[in-house]
């Protein structure tokens, strides 16, 4: 009984601060310095540079309008130590269990006043929900990653209609290291 006791309060100590961090409600911003063209240049770069290194596919780049998009990628589970696009014990510990993905858009806006440039960071998640599927025997097991295998209303399963992605808001931990990463990075140029 004492070994069961000692590993449920080391399991609950490990995972008190594993709670859902708070969704942003102001956008995630940052000013840099930039006086010539070039510095803008190299803050373009830096942005994407950052992007790639975090494993984002850039979907669009608008240089006249200062916007970056990536497409929406799969979140790192726990075992994939060489991806780095989660921030949290908590967002860890969600895309481990379930498949997460995540998208960002970069907004770099014009100077105000002479010399700064601030940029909007923002990563939206969402989560996948899928229609159940029926395994009743080691032989549907095997089929469950293929469309054979039908859901537990007994009907073909159809991707196109039964997986569907639900919005979870912004990711405001992700938010702000890539922003601290863009501005490291444009420091050192």
């Amino acid at each position: 009984m004492k070994p069961l006791f000692v590993s449920s309060v080391i399991g609950i100590v490990s995972f008190a601060g594993c709670h859902r961090p708070a969704a942003p409600q102001d956008p995630t911003q940052g000013a840099v310095l930039a006086t010539s063209d070039d510095d803008f240049r190299g803050l373009w770069e830096a942005c994407q540079a950052v992007l790639r290194r975090h494993r984002f596919e850039i979907d669009r780049k608008d240089l006249r309008a200062g916007l970056i998009t990536t497409f929406p990628q799969t979140s790192q589970h726990f075992l994939e130590f060489w991806r780095h696009d989660v921030d949290t014990p908590y967002d860890l510990a969600e895309s481990s269990m379930r498949t997460v993905r995540r998208s960002v858009t970069i907004q770099i806006s014009k100077p105000q006043d002479q010399g700064e440039y601030v940029i909007d960071v923002a990563v939206n998640k969402e989560r996948l929900h899928a229609v159940e599927r029926q395994i009743n025997n080691a032989a549907a097991a095997l089929r469950v990653f293929s469309a054979d295998l039908p859901t537990t209303a007994g009907r073909q399963f159809d991707p196109a209609t039964d997986m569907t992605w639900t919005p979870e808001g912004r990711d405001a931990a992700m938010e702000q290291r890539l922003l601290d990463l863009i501005r490291r990075r444009c420091d050192t140029l």
